[in-house]
């Protein structure tokens, strides 16, 4: 397989996007990298470094952690967002646990919160997902919830979350959570 074609089976594999739409934004990006190769391309994607947003395709070694918050509830996610805001943190927040399943998959997060008990599919599947998904398995999963009981935090350990955060947290407990996943 040449090179050009293995760049886009990565795209259509890491990010969903089909060949057609995958051409124009491998022109902008040599466009705004005029030294770059097909090989540095290449190397980019298979390393992570590089991510689709807005249309394009971005580096993320300008943005060194990558959050991404699933959480039917808004006020939840503006709190998240808060605590987040003087951290040198990209944070993309989620409201529909249904949307965030392709948000995963092209954003590629560093750490993932995400609450249990959410409409559409719950936080638990959600989880089971993300573990089966090759590019996310490793990824650190931290299950926010009400829920306090034994039975709650065996379940999202048996689907494999990483961690279990009971709601309401405070600003210290939540940034003690996250650094200790992010250093």
């Amino acid at each position: 397989m040449n090179l050009k074609k293995e760049i886009l089976a990565i795209m259509l594999m890491r990010f969903k996007i089909q060949p057609l739409h995958a051409i124009p934004m491998l022109e902008s990006w040599f466009a705004e990298h005029p030294q770059a190769t097909w090989e540095t391309l290449k190397n980019l994607l298979k390393e992570d470094k590089l991510t689709v947003f807005d249309g394009s395709l971005q580096e993320l070694s300008q943005q060194p952690y990558k959050l991404l918050c699933i959480d039917d509830s808004p006020l939840i996610l503006q709190e998240i967002e808060r605590f987040l805001e003087k951290l040198n943190y990209s944070v993309f927040l989620i409201k529909n646990p249904i949307q965030a399943t392709r948000e995963l998959i092209r954003i590629v997060p560093d750490l993932i919160l995400m609450d249990v008990n959410m409409p559409g599919i719950d936080g638990y599947k959600l989880c089971r997902l993300i573990r089966n998904h090759s590019v996310l398995k490793t990824k650190p999963v931290v299950m926010m919830t009400g829920n306090t009981g034994f039975l709650d935090r065996a379940k999202a350990r048996m689907v494999g979350a990483t961690d279990y955060l009971t709601k309401p947290f405070s600003c210290a407990e939540f940034l003690e959570v996250v650094q200790k996943y992010l250093g």
